[in-house]
């Protein structure tokens, strides 16, 4: 192991985040740094002292790929590109290629991009509840010290690369929904292409995205904005270029194949699959009708989001897998909470709108409660930022201007009396 070279984006990061830190707020630098540590610690604990849970099947296998291809002089940089898992050997090779083995480096950027992952939350939540720090501060610390982005950031592990790519999609969305300007439909469209060519489920986040498109679209011409109506119906026509290229390569969508090809079916037998392992649940409830995708996806939902339940706890691993389910409900406590205040704010509800997607999609696809808790911990930041809206401590921008039209009604404002070069203001008040 080139330990030299390991250590480098560990450095980067620490650097990193006390630039930004000390840029922002000292509370977002502290979280930022409770973060990082937890994530490097764990991280050089697995590459020095002991192999941390999860850590040997794929993990092993994608970092010895990588290195593989990367040795495979008879083959171009781009002559093993792929999307879906492999990806991920891919980008270890290209930074094989350039540099040297070392399974710590690998560590080392998920380690930054989980860290930065924190930071994007905390970006987010400033976004929607109007800066407020206390808040935003919390999100971003239930990021930081979540158990399982811990340790998908400590691994060789493509987690991380799918929930940063995600992240950084659903902060560009809100922008674009707030802003409607280009360039941040297109960051947001290409990062949840990225998302997507890591993991199939993520397909979710652009149908979604779509709907919102719809949406707009669809207002614009209700309210004939003539202008409003000519952009959404060409960013309209662009996303519909998206989907089309998505379906006809296929970019992505490596495990909806069968599900393409056969359709119901397909899917029955892709949840057989997926159930066969000692972790399995619902083996016998597969989806083999448009009546049974009704009935059963509530019923699956359930079982993602809170499995394993007590009657399915045999062991030590198991109990450890409990403890995520309950930390998974102690965060839709807290969303259930604050349903009116995300109810009321229209960037939590797109956030929202993603996050039922995601679940929908990973819970029709997953019988397996190991396999669940990987791929809700890609939702976790999600659920933060939306479990630390509470009502009492968000200033809406709603309710800033209503406290601005009443400190200032407009028979109150200054005018100004025009002679010269100069302004003379002036009150106007309306007499009884």
């Amino acid at each position: 192991m080139n330990l030299y070279l390991g250590v480098v984006p560990f450095l980067f990061t620490l650097v990193t985040i006390i630039i930004v830190g000390l840029k922002k707020s000292k509370i977002i630098l502290v979280i930022l740094l409770v973060a990082f540590f937890l994530r490097a610690g764990l991280a050089f604990t697995h590459a020095f002292l002991i192999p941390l849970p999860d850590s040997q099947a794929d993990a092993i296998m994608f970092e010895r790929l990588g290195w593989e291809w990367a040795n495979d002089s008879d083959r171009s940089i781009f002559s093993n590109f792929t999307t879906g898992a492999f990806i991920y050997s891919w980008i270890i090779s290209i930074l094989y290629m350039f540099t040297d083995r070392s399974p710590l480096m690998i560590q080392g950027i998920n380690v930054f991009l989980g860290t930065i992952s924190v930071y994007l939350v905390w970006l987010i939540t400033m976004k929607i509840t109007n800066a407020n720090k206390r808040v935003s501060g919390f999100a971003a610390l239930i990021v930081a010290l979540w158990p399982t982005l811990n340790l998908y950031s400590a691994l060789t592990m493509r987690e991380e690369w799918i929930s940063f790519f995600t992240i950084i999609g659903i902060y560009y969305s809100v922008l674009w929904w707030e802003k409607n300007k280009i360039i941040y439909f297109l960051v947001s469209i290409s990062s949840f292409l990225g998302s997507l060519s890591f993991h199939s489920g993520m397909v979710s986040f652009l149908v979604i995205y779509c709907c919102l498109i719809l949406f707009r679209w669809f207002s614009s011409f209700l309210q004939n904005k003539g202008n409003s109506f000519i952009r959404q119906s060409l960013l309209l026509m662009f996303m519909a270029g998206i989907i089309v290229f998505v379906l006809f390569t296929s970019f992505g969508l490596e495990k909806l194949g069968k599900i393409m090809n056969d359709g119901l079916e397909g899917l029955s037998d892709q949840q057989e699959i997926a159930a066969r392992s000692r972790a399995a649940y619902l083996s016998n409830l597969t989806i083999q009708s448009p009546v049974d995708f009704v009935w059963m996806t509530p019923i699956r939902v359930l079982y993602f989001l809170f499995a394993p339940f007590p009657w399915m706890i045999t062991n030590l691993v198991d109990v450890i897998g409990f403890v995520d389910s309950l930390m998974i409900m102690w965060l839709f406590y807290g969303i259930y909470k604050n349903k009116e205040s995300i109810y009321k704010n229209k960037s939590a509800l797109i956030i929202l709108l993603f996050l039922i997607g995601g679940i929908i999609v990973f819970a029709i696809g997953t019988s397996n409660y190991g396999t669940a808790i990987r791929h809700r911990a890609k939702l976790v930041p999600l659920m933060a930022i939306l479990a630390s809206l509470k009502k009492e401590k968000i200033e809406r921008k709603e309710c800033s201007r209503h406290h601005a039209i009443q400190t200032h009604p407009p028979h109150h404002r200054p005018q100004h009396r025009r002679g010269g070069d100069d302004a003379v203001p002036i009150v106007v008040q309306n007499r009884p």
